[in-house]
C-alpha cells in the first residue's frame, strides 16, 4: 500500500478520535441523559467508537446530533423573559421565565452591597429551548457607583462595565442536576485553552485548582446552587463560594479574573469572548443600566 495513504488513513483516524473524544466529553459535562442523545461505546469498536441512537428513523452520529440539534434551534424563535419574582412590587429578585429561576437584585461582598448590571444564560451550543442543554444563568453584579458613572457616561457604558479594572461579581445560578465531576471537568478544560492562548510555556494550574477545590465534597450541583466568584483585580485577589458555604480566598488571582473576562466578557487581546452570545446578552444589558431597575419597580 501507498506510504502516502496510510499516513493519511492515520491522520483522519487520529482526527475522528479527537472529534469524538470532544463530543463525548460534552456529553459528560452537560450530563445528557436522554437515551437518544446518549452517545454509548460500541462493543467491537475502539474505545472512542460511538454507536448510533435514534429518533424515529433518524440515526445520525454524534456530529450530525450537533448539526442537527443547531438547524432545530435555528428554526424555534429564542426567548428571554425576565420579570420581577414577587406579586408586587418593588420585589428584591428577577425571574428567568423559561430556566425557572430567581436572581437576586443585590448581593452582598464582604459589607459592600452589589447590583445586579447583567444576565446571560449558558446552554449546550446555545440550544437553550432544550431543557437538557440548560446549564446555568450567569449575572453580573457591580458597585453601585460603577452602574452610576455608567449611567451618566457620554461614552460606551458595556465598556466601562466590562473592563477588567472593574471590581464584580461573577455569579453562576445552575439550571438543573449537574455531576459535580462534569461541572469541574468542563471549567477546567475552558482554563486549559486560556492557558495554552496566553502563556503556553508556563501554565500555572495553582489558582484553578484552587477554584475547582469548590467541588471536591460535593457530588452533584442542583437547581439553584449559586457559585460566586468576587474579583478584585486591584488587589489581585478573588473570592469564591458555593451558595452560603464558606468562602475560599485566592491572591495573586489575576490569571483567574482574566480567564473569567476571556470566557464572558472579552478582553484587550481578544475582544470577542469565549462565549459570544453570553457577551451579546450581558453588553446588551450593561448599555441599559436602568433595565432592571425598571422592572423590579415596575
Amino acid at each position: 500500500m501507498n506510504q502516502s495513504c496510510v499516513e493519511s488513513s492515520g491522520t483522519a483516524n487520529v482526527n475522528k478520535e479527537r472529534m469524538t473524544i470532544a463530543m463525548r466529553e460534552k456529553l459528560e459535562f452537560w450530563d445528557i441523559q436522554i437515551p437518544f442523545f446518549k452517545g454509548v461505546v460500541h462493543p467491537q469498536g475502539s474505545p472512542y467508537d460511538i454507536a448510533p441512537f435514534y429518533i424515529g428513523n433518524y440515526s445520525p452520529s454524534l456530529l450530525k446530533m450537533e448539526r442537527f440539534l443547531k438547524v432545530v434551534s435555528s428554526l424555534i424563535p429564542q426567548t428571554h423573559t425576565v420579570a420581577c419574582s414577587g406579586m408586587h412590587a418593588p420585589c428584591s429578585s428577577i425571574h428567568d421565565q423559561e430556566f425557572g429561576i430567581s436572581v437576586p437584585a443585590l448581593i452582598k461582598q464582604q459589607s459592600m452591597e452589589m447590583k445586579l448590571v447583567g444576565l446571560a444564560r449558558r446552554c449546550m451550543h446555545d440550544i437553550c429551548w432544550f431543557s437538557p442543554a440548560r446549564a446555568y444563568i450567569l449575572g453580573i453584579y457591580v458597585d453601585p457607583a460603577v452602574l452610576n458613572r455608567a449611567s451618566v457616561s457620554s461614552g460606551n457604558a458595556a465598556n466601562l462595565v466590562s473592563a477588567i479594572e472593574v471590581p464584580k461579581a461573577f455569579v453562576l445560578y445552575f439550571a438543573s442536576r449537574k455531576d459535580s465531576r462534569h461541572v469541574k471537568n468542563g471549567f477546567e478544560r475552558s482554563y486549559l485553552k486560556f492557558a495554552a492562548e496566553h502563556f503556553p510555556q508556563h501554565p500555572d494550574r495553582q489558582r484553578i485548582d484552587s477554584f475547582l477545590s469548590l467541588f471536591r465534597q460535593r457530588d452533584f450541583v442542583h437547581p439553584n446552587d449559586a457559585i460566586n466568584i468576587h474579583v478584585v483585580p486591584g488587589k489581585d485577589l478573588a473570592r469564591v463560594s458555593i451558595n452560603e458555604e464558606p468562602e475560599i480566598e485566592i491572591q495573586n488571582a489575576q490569571d483567574l479574573i482574566k480567564w473569567l473576562h476571556w470566557l464572558y466578557l472579552g478582553t484587550e487581546t481578544r475582544p470577542v469572548a469565549r462565549y459570544p452570545t453570553m457577551q451579546r446578552e450581558l453588553f446588551a444589558d450593561f448599555e441599559n443600566t436602568q433595565r432592571y431597575r425598571e422592572i423590579l419597580e415596575a
